[in-house]
């Protein structure tokens, strides 16, 4: 069984692609283009790690994809001359999504994710001080209705939010503690 160990959402669903090949629109000058890759683009030793984690291959480069392609997960071998053959990994989860953030972020390792029923985007670049996370306000609607436009405007709701990374996982580590204190007392409570 696994133990909710951050932050408390419900069972909302949200998807990771993870970048292992330049894409196809790359910048064309090459300084710019190496800066790019580097950014978004994992290493060797990312990739073994996103695969122990359960990535899977893929041929997205959108986590969004993911909700139109039951197929995403690439069963065949790879046609080399299709350049976007296998060009990511993907992960999906139920919930507890902060926890593969956090995984992301502690390695270091770029990504895209559509999180909590698509209700926002994050993307994170390589050695960034923060990943940004975008409101989609027209999904937000569809879901909880137009009375959340008022909820909105009256808490000043940011369309793009930076989250600083040390804040972000400090956040995450105060959260670990205070649940494994919780534990500690609750079976204290048992004996």
């Amino acid at each position: 069984m696994k133990i909710r160990t951050s932050f408390v959402s419900n069972s909302s669903s949200s998807s990771f692609i993870v970048t292992t090949k330049p894409s196809l629109f790359a910048f064309d000058k090459e300084k710019e283009k190496e800066k790019e890759i580097k950014k978004s683009i994992t290493t060797e030793e990312d990739i073994k790690k996103l695969r122990e984690y359960g990535f899977k291959d893929c041929s997205l480069d959108s986590p969004y994809q993911s909700n139109f392609n039951n197929n995403w997960e690439e069963k065949e071998e790879p046609n080399e001359k299709d350049p976007w053959r296998k060009c990511s990994l993907f992960y999906k989860v139920s919930c507890n999504q902060d926890e593969v953030i956090e995984f992301l972020l502690r390695n270091n390792i770029p990504f895209k994710a559509s999180c909590h029923y698509d209700n926002y985007f994050i993307s994170y670049e390589r050695d960034s001080e923060h990943m940004l996370q975008s409101r989609n306000f027209g999904i937000e609607i569809d879901m909880y209705g137009i009375e959340l436009c008022d909820l909105m405007e009256s808490t000043k709701v940011e369309p793009i939010e930076k989250i600083f990374i040390k804040k972000y996982l400090k956040q995450q580590d105060k959260l670990k503690k205070e649940y494994r204190k919780l534990r500690q007392e609750e079976k204290e409570n048992e004996d």
